[in-house]
């Protein structure tokens, strides 16, 4: 399980806005008492490749990874008003870059366990994408995180993980959203 910390008057101006499947959304991060506590995260992961494959009753009945791939299962805590969260999700690789912004070329598929009905979703491969073409200063390149395009994002729902395959060599990130209290109205002026 992840944990971080951040002081207070940052918790209380962090405001990530978006408007998502026509939802005003913002950050999970919840307050904290003082600078020093953290925000436990809401979701546990476990990552599973074919040689260590292990099967629980939650989620035996999800495929096995196949030999290139790795099985990423998230577990989502339980919240009140699970219909005011969204988690979203970015598959990418870390790798060299210069100072263009660049994407991996990819498809998320969503399939189902036959007999069940539960949600699994795929990425078979991750190929080279779109990039910005700046010229960079020669030779300077950093490592970092290379997302595939495109937003994911789904419902909250702590009765089911979230079982995702992605190529071994990729990595899978995360977040919470959480809707704004209130509505906003729009009005005219």
């Amino acid at each position: 399980m992840s944990r971080f910390s951040l002081p207070r008057p940052l918790l209380r101006g962090l405001l990530f806005c978006g408007a998502v499947h026509g939802l005003l959304l913002t950050s999970a991060v919840n307050a904290a008492s003082s600078s020093q506590e953290t925000v436990p995260s809401m979701i546990s992961s476990q990552v599973f490749t074919s040689a260590d494959y292990r099967s629980d009753k939650t989620y035996a009945m999800f495929p096995r990874p196949e030999s290139s791939m790795a099985q990423h299962i998230l577990s989502l805590a339980p919240v009140d008003n699970e219909q005011d969260y969204r988690v979203e999700v970015m598959i990418g690789k870390i790798g060299a870059a210069d100072c263009n912004t660049r994407h991996l070329g990819g498809e998320l598929i969503t399939s189902t366990v036959e007999g069940w009905g539960y949600p699994f979703y795929e990425v078979k491969q991750l190929t080279a994408g779109p990039s910005t073409l700046m010229a960079c200063p020669e030779g300077k390149t950093e490592t970092r995180f290379i997302p595939m395009g495109g937003f994911h994002q789904f419902r909250y729902n702590s009765q089911l993980p979230m079982v995702f395959y992605i190529p071994k060599d990729a990595t899978l990130k995360y977040r919470v959203w959480r809707a704004a209290e209130h509505f906003q109205t729009s009005s005219s002026r």
